[in-house]
């Protein structure tokens, strides 16, 4: 399952690291790619992940996820 979170304002190196660190360690994450040209992270995980709990840990991380129209359109076509 992949699950795509808009996030603004994120640079490739540190925060790329730091977004696949922290991610990585939800139970069933078992891949993320940071898209920062789309301000976007795409997050492929099992059927287990709740959506909230992706947003949840990256807001603990220190990161804001905002989701725009398409971005739900994206997220309800993933599903």
């Amino acid at each position: 399952m992949k699950t795509t979170i808009g996030v603004k304002n994120v640079m490739v190196c540190g925060c790329n690291n730091s977004i696949h660190k922290g991610l990585g360690e939800v139970n069933g994450v078992f891949g993320v790619r940071v898209e920062p040209e789309r301000d976007r992270i795409v997050v492929e995980h099992t059927d287990e992940v709740d959506r909230n709990a992706l947003v949840a840990r990256l807001r603990e991380m220190g990161y804001d996820p905002v989701e725009s129209e398409r971005e739900e359109q994206i997220r309800l076509k993933n599903r």
